[in-house]
């Protein structure tokens, strides 16, 4: 592994591999990461990250200045609309291998 996200081509070498029994017992699968192959780790995680924000997907929210306190202590405020979110995600990740 180069560090690179595999793609087609790699499935289908490991697919042939498979066939004649040339990996070793616990060889992990290798996934096709659609657009994403042939980046690193880094580069892929932007992409999905961009993807994401073109979509609507990923809020960002800037952090107040000075805080320090953390939400010990404090009922969990998040509403069902999470839910929704992941889902959306799912379907995002679907589209894109």
């Amino acid at each position: 592994y180069d560090g690179h996200m595999t793609g087609a081509d790699d499935v289908k070498a490991f697919e042939e591999l498979k066939a004649k029994g040339e990996l070793s017992e616990n060889e992990p699968e290798v996934l096709d990461c659609g657009k994403h192959a042939g980046m690193t780790t880094d580069e892929a995680r932007s992409a999905i990250i961009d993807d994401l924000k073109v979509l609507g997907l990923l809020k960002t929210e800037a952090k107040k200045a000075g805080s320090t306190q953390g939400n010990r202590g404090k009922k969990d405020k998040r509403s069902s609309k999470s839910d929704g979110l992941f889902s959306k995600i799912g379907s995002f990740f679907k589209t894109i291998i």
